[in-house]
């Protein structure tokens, strides 16, 4: 019998019983070719960080894979109701280690690692985050009052300065009484329109140029499904 994966819960000690640590062996049990995965919680139990890019030591201890140029980690901002509104994306290491996912002392509740707090604060449209590791990817979501993405924007970050640009790449996203989504506006400029019929099923899609703009809402470019 050959272990190919092993799953380890709260650190291996004693917790809430969150999936902290994931490790595959692709290659029978081998540890220097194991790839791990990290994932810290908030104090409401909620994935909120995610480090892959890892392998194991002699000793059982993650350290960054030799195969892989940089471990990578996503922080999550959620809000109350648990929507993701921002991802933000690290890749590199700090003085040759890997980005520690320690998450202590005042910050022990938001499940943030502490080397990523500073640059996550700093890290908003327009502004630079700096440091090490390099910040490399910034989106963010927008919700309506039935919790629904009407707004996806991705951001442009120089990876080299953390530079996050003021102006993102945005996607619309519109809905019918259903619920069932009725237009999706890429930020290309090709709108796709899904039709439904009686029985709520997916009958006809178009791919168009937007048709007509005359529904504005108050802010932002004016859209309208037609």
């Amino acid at each position: 019998m050959t272990q190919i994966s092993q799953n380890i819960y709260d650190n291996g000690g004693v917790g809430d019983g969150n999936l902290t640590e994931t490790i595959s062996y692709p290659d029978g049990s081998t540890a220097s070719t194991a790839r791990v995965t990290l994932m810290n919680y908030d104090w409401r139990d909620r994935l909120v960080a995610t480090e892959t890019g890892l392998t194991l030591n002699s000793t059982g201890s993650p350290v960054q894979a030799a195969n892989t140029p940089y471990p990578v980690v996503t922080v999550t901002g959620l809000d109350n109701l648990g929507d993701a509104l921002y991802n933000y994306t690290f890749s590199g290491d700090i003085n040759g280690a890997p980005i520690s996912m320690a998450s202590t002392g005042a910050n022990s509740g938001t499940g943030v690692p502490d080397q990523l707090i500073s640059q996550i604060a700093a890290a908003t449209p327009g502004e630079t985050s700096g440091g090490s590791p390099n910040l490399v990817a910034v989106t963010q979501n927008d919700y309506d009052s039935q919790n629904r993405i009407f707004e996806s924007l991705t951001y442009s970050v120089d990876p080299t300065t953390g530079n996050v640009s003021s102006t993102a790449l945005t996607t619309y996203t519109f809905y019918g009484p259903r619920g069932n989504t009725i237009e999706t506006v890429s930020p290309t400029g090709l709108v796709t329109k899904d039709v439904y019929d009686g029985a709520n099923r997916l009958e006809m899609v178009y791919t168009t140029d937007g048709g007509a703009v005359n529904n504005p809402d108050g802010s932002g470019p004016v859209l309208t499904y037609a």
